[in-house]
Order: structure tokens, then sequence, then C-alpha cells
């Protein structure tokens, strides 16, 4: 890792818990605690000064890009996305934006290949670090009983990306019979390509490495 000019700048590997302590120490130098969550990566975002667009475009393998012009930066996401998904490429633009160099642009893909945990694989663990911090998980479980949707609900994240986290840091999901009904119908309505892009999502997050 090398001094960059915010931050810390990575360029080589960094183990988990070494880039989930960095992306903490980021929030926290940014003035985001524990009682700001659910955070809103939009939000940040703008605070950074960065251009923010949604556009919905036709492919539906790209999911976002970070540009950096002369006086300038912009983040573009697939407004074709789920709010949950949306929220999550917002947070990995910005982990490129925080810990990574900044060259004229990079386009973030459903499909990639990881070889040593490079940038991607940081970009998308660092954002569910984000997200999804493990103390607040870890309370949230507590909270709801391991309702898992509840606390999916919560975080606004998906209930999937939110199963992985939760076995990544070691709790076991609890399937809750009496989980409220009116969220459960909520993912009811999801149309067939909403779970296709879903389980691309998660996929792309978290499986196939």
């Amino acid at each position: 890792m090398a001094i960059g000019d915010d931050f810390l700048t990575i360029n080589g590997f960094v183990n988990p818990a070494e880039l989930e302590r960095m992306v903490y120490s980021k929030l926290h130098d940014i003035g985001i605690h524990k009682e700001d969550y659910p955070i809103d990566p939009f939000k940040i975002i703008k605070d950074e000064g960065i251009i923010l667009h949604e556009e919905k475009l036709k492919d539906e393998n790209i999911r976002g890009m970070i540009v950096y012009g002369p006086n300038k930066t912009g983040i573009l996401i697939n407004a074709n996305r789920s709010y949950a998904s949306r929220r999550f490429i917002a947070m990995h633009e910005l982990i490129h934006y925080w810990f990574h160099p900044k060259e004229t642009q990079r386009v973030c893909f459903e499909e990639y290949k990881i070889v040593n945990k490079g940038i991607e694989w940081q970009a998308n663990n660092a954002a569910a670090y984000a997200l999804m911090p493990t103390k607040i998980v870890i309370e949230l479980y507590d909270h709801f009983f391991g309702d898992i949707e509840l606390m999916a609900e919560w975080l606004k994240v998906s209930t999937e990306s939110l199963k992985y986290r939760i076995n990544e840091i070691g709790l076991k999901p609890i399937e809750n019979p009496f989980a409220s009904k009116q969220i459960s119908n909520r993912f009811d309505t999801y149309s067939d390509n909403d779970l296709r892009l879903l389980r691309l999502e998660n996929n792309w997050l978290y499986g196939g490495i």
C-alpha cells in the first residue's frame, strides 16, 4: 500500500481483516458512525464531490463505472438494477475512488476473474464491509432473532448478500417462520428477471471464485 491523494492506496494484495479495518477507518474519517446506519452511499458520493449519474444501460453485464477527469470524477450506475444492487454498486465504486489507483476510467462488469484477490475482489468485499459492518450485523442478528429478511430490510441490502455476510462472520442464518408476511410478499413480487439479476449479483459478489 502507498499513500494516495487522500488516503491509503492499495497497490497489491491486502488480507480481508486489514481491508475491513481500512474501510471502517475511512468511514470514521468522513464522519460516519454506527448511529448513521443504514448508510446512504449515494449521498456519500455527492458529499465527496463526485458526479453521480444513473442510466438504464442496455447491457446488463455493465454494473457501473468510475471516470476520472482532469477536474471532476464521475460515477455511473446501471439504473436497470434493483435498489439493493444499485446501493452496492455505488459503494463498490466509492471503494475504487478511496483505495485504488486513479486510472482514467474503470468499468465494472457482471463477470470477471480474480487473480490473487485483486482490485475487483477488494471493491466487492470492502463494499460489503461498509454496508454490513460486523458489529452492526451481530447486533441486528440478536435484535431480530436471526430474521434475515428483517435484517436485510433494515440494512437495505439483498437477503442473499446478507446471508453470505452472516456466514462470513460466523453466525448461523435462522429461517424465522414468524417473519413479517408483508416483507415476504415484497420478494414474491419480483419478476423472473429481477430474481435472475439478484442471483447474478450474489455470484458476482461471493460466488464462482
